[in-house]
């Protein structure tokens, strides 16, 4: 019976995206600190989770002081470089524009985001990556404009199916972009919630 229930409240949030868009609006210096926070924590457990074996093996503070600031031209390969970093700032871009923030700040926030990325937490393992620092946002903010792009004329579509494909491409369209409400399936201001682009008492 669970598992239908969140089967259920799984579709809604998929197919209720009729009428979405993005809002630009105005942040205070204290929201833009707790976004750069979220993305900063994300970070982190993701390098946690997917560098295990290079944390246990190559990490120490000793050699983070020796390594912080100290950049250099990674070696990785093409694949990860040109595409693996764009992918990772193209949802970086998305979670800003998600949270309201304009194109060119969004922009800059994730420069920012890769910046702290590579000298606060890589620095752990190994020097920072000059071409990361750049390519990632920079990549990332092209196509995360183009998923944006896509994705809204697809969450916009009759289509449930073509609704979905557009929830998977950017999934933090589930964050809707609106200054009343923060993100998808939380209790809102005022005890109103949300389900995919639907508010109920």
């Amino acid at each position: 019976m669970l598992v239908i229930k969140i089967f259920i409240v799984a579709m809604s949030i998929c197919l209720g995206a009729l009428g979405f868009e993005y809002k630009d609006r105005d942040h205070n210096l204290r929201e833009t600190a707790y976004r750069q926070g979220q993305v900063f924590v994300f970070h982190s457990v993701g390098y946690i989770v997917s560098q295990s074996d290079t944390i246990k093996e190559d990490g120490s503070w000793e050699g983070y002081k020796r390594r912080f600031l100290d950049f250099q031209y990674d070696p990785d390969n093409s694949v990860w470089n040109l595409l693996g970093h764009p992918l990772t700032g193209a949802q970086v871009f998305l979670f800003y524009r998600a949270h309201g923030y304009t194109r060119e700040k969004s922009f800059f926030l994730g420069a920012l985001s890769s910046l702290y990325f590579e000298t606060l937490i890589e620095s752990y393992t190994e020097r920072p990556s000059a071409q990361d620092t750049f390519n990632t946002p920079i990549f990332g903010a092209i196509l995360g404009t183009g998923l944006e792009k896509v994705s809204v004329e697809l969450l916009n579509s009759e289509s449930g199916f073509k609704r979905v494909i557009g929830r998977i491409i950017n999934p933090f369209s589930f964050l809707k972009a609106h200054e009343d409400f923060n993100a998808g399936v939380i209790p809102l201001r005022g005890g109103a919630g949300l389900v995919g682009g639907w508010s109920f008492d």
